[in-house]
This record gives structure tokens, C-alpha cells and sequence, in this order.
């Protein structure tokens, strides 16, 4: 079995785990960042977060291909209750921007 650590901490401290099986592949990728969110420091407000409360609570992800965008809106549909997420539109001239 695999142990999913949080990014940019040491092996040594995480001593305490959770065990989740699934068959899901895809919710896998989402409880590995739900660790990630779980383990950030709490007491300081990231640029992620100060950019998401800018935008309105909203972040934009971008895509090289249609397809891909249209298979992480079905995703997010599929894992996702209506309730917590919702898509506010698309856009297919969007370059990201450095």
C-alpha cells in the first residue's frame, strides 16, 4: 500500500495516517490534495488564497486541448455535489499568463 505524503514536508513527520480505500482513481488525486490543504499552515493566508478571495472566490484552470477541459468538468460533476461547486463559464482564448 502506498502512503500519499503531503508535498514539501519530511517523511519523518508524518506519523499519523488515514487509510481510504477506492477504486476511483480520480478521487484519489482529490483526497491526496485535501491532504495537502489539511497540512498547510493555517495561521498565514497563502497568495493561492489572497488571488481566490480577489477573484471572488473563483479560480480559473487552464487546459491545452477541449477534451481535457471537458473531461475535468465531468469529473468535477461526477465527484462533486452541485452544491459546493459550480462552473461559471469557459473560455477557448484564454492563454495562461506567466
Amino acid at each position: 500500500m502506498a502512503v500519499l505524503i503531503p508535498a514539501m514536508t519530511e517523511h519523518a513527520n508524518h506519523r499519523f495516517t488515514a487509510t481510504v480505500g477506492t477504486r476511483d482513481l480520480a478521487l484519489i488525486e482529490c483526497l491526496r490534495a485535501l491532504a495537502d490543504f489539511s497540512q498547510r499552515n493555517i495561521s498565514r493566508e497563502s497568495a493561492a488564497e489572497r488571488d481566490w478571495r480577489a477573484a471572488g472566490q473563483k479560480v480559473t484552470f487552464g487546459f491545452s486541448r477541449a477534451l481535457d477541459r471537458d473531461l475535468f468538468k465531468n469529473e468535477v460533476r461526477r465527484l462533486l455535489p452541485a452544491s459546493l461547486v459550480r462552473f461559471e463559464g469557459e473560455n477557448d482564448n484564454d492563454p495562461a499568463k506567466p
